[in-house]
């Protein structure tokens, strides 16, 4: 077996990443204290945390309490969240959407723009003047930028392979932003960022399958630090319509619409959400009810096809679908087990992903991640 020899720089920032996540997680917060957990000589801790000072990463926070033996009170050393700023973007089908935020993953400002059909090049460029909208309202030095999509990505490349909702093919989409923030830019599938922002500020098993919907529909999986994303799921067929345009959020309401004329007695207007759907739903609207129902349906069928394929330890349900609440989530557990009978499906714990923005948030996390070693 050929082994790769790690280069200098490489270990370098290895051993400085080390040196921030003890003190960011509060694993340790003094010089020798730091030297004592990640096994580094006391002088080469020294040097970085004197880096990571100049940078303004880190500050001393005063002196902490002395060991048993007495001797010098250690200076101990806090985080500085906000020394950097990160950018955040996600875009779908239907949107573009950015975050700025500090390198806590704290969400200071929030940008989003509709495509109105826009793929290709306009679809770029929407992308563009998100990113811009966001770098005009920094007030500290951009770190980096993080961009999910859907479709087939080449993250180590920052190349789009093949998203064929928004027309993009080959796209060598780091470069085309880099040209625009000059920072470093990280790409990833709009599932994996869901799966890392759930895996950073949540709670998730060693093999996740995170189910993304929105208007269109994503399926990605990570196992331990592996990630794999389908291309777009949402253009799968599914009878005569493909999933997109039967579990999408288009799809949902021009299904309201349809029932709306059967279930006349229902309070749901056209501009009705899913916030509105659950709260119907508790009341006994009959025309939630059914929705709720038919949607239940559909993804009982998707998580059957995951899990008897898949054997994950938990399925995720992410976007805007999960304002439907705990309610779909029991309707598809039930569907689930039927179509699945035995103990596999039982094993498997199915959750929602309610956090919002988390694709953006997810964006955050990974160019963390590459370009700090955070969280």
């Amino acid at each position: 077996m050929k082994h790769i020899k790690a280069t200098r720089q490489q270990l370098k920032q290895h051993n400085q990443q080390l040196v921030l996540r003890c003190v960011y997680h509060g694993t340790a917060r003094s010089r020798a204290a730091i030297a004592s957990v990640t096994g580094l000589a006391k002088p080469t801790v020294s040097d970085i945390v004197t880096i990571l000072l100049e940078q303004g990463l880190l500050v001393e926070a005063g002196p902490g309490l002395s060991t048993d033996s007495g001797g010098k009170r250690p200076t101990l050393l806090e985080f500085v969240p906000g020394a950097r700023h990160v950018i955040g973007l996600s875009i779908d089908m239907h949107t573009v959407e950015g975050v700025l935020a500090s390198l806590n993953g704290t969400v200071l400002v929030r940008h989003r723009i509709r495509l109105g059909g826009a793929t290709g090049e306009a679809a770029l460029t929407l992308l563009h003047h998100t990113l811009n909208a966001l770098l005009v309202q920094v007030d500290a030095p951009v770190l980096c930028v993080g961009v999910g999509v859907p479709g087939l990505v080449n993250s180590a490349a920052g190349i789009v392979e093949q998203a064929d909702s928004l027309g993009w093919q080959q796209l060598a989409l780091a470069q085309s932003l880099f040209a625009t923030c000059r920072v470093p830019v990280y790409c990833a599938n709009n599932t994996e960022l869901v799966t890392r922002a759930h895996i950073a500020y949540g709670s998730a098993s060693d093999t996740l399958v995170t189910v993304l919907v929105n208007h269109g529909v994503e399926i990605g999986m990570a196992a331990g630090s592996t990630y794999r994303h389908s291309l777009d799921a949402g253009l799968l067929l599914v009878g005569r319509s493909n999933l997109a345009g039967t579990l999408g959020a288009d799809a949902f309401q021009q299904r309201a619409g349809m029932l709306r004329h059967i279930f006349t007695a229902s309070r749901l207007g056209e501009d009705m959400t899913y916030v509105d759907v659950r709260a119907a739903l508790r009341d006994g609207d009959r025309l939630a009810n059914q929705l709720v129902e038919e949607i239940s349906d559909l993804l009982a069928e998707v998580y059957a096809w995951i899990i008897a394929l898949m054997r994950p330890a938990q399925v995720a349900l992410a976007g805007s679908i999960t304002d439907l609440g705990g309610a779909l989530l029991e309707r598809i557990q039930q569907k689930l087990y039927a179509r699945l009978p035995g103990d596999a499906p039982r094993q498997v714990a199915l959750t929602l992903t309610s956090q919002q923005h988390s694709r953006m948030v997810g964006a955050v996390v990974l160019a963390l991640q590459q370009e700090l070693g955070l969280p």
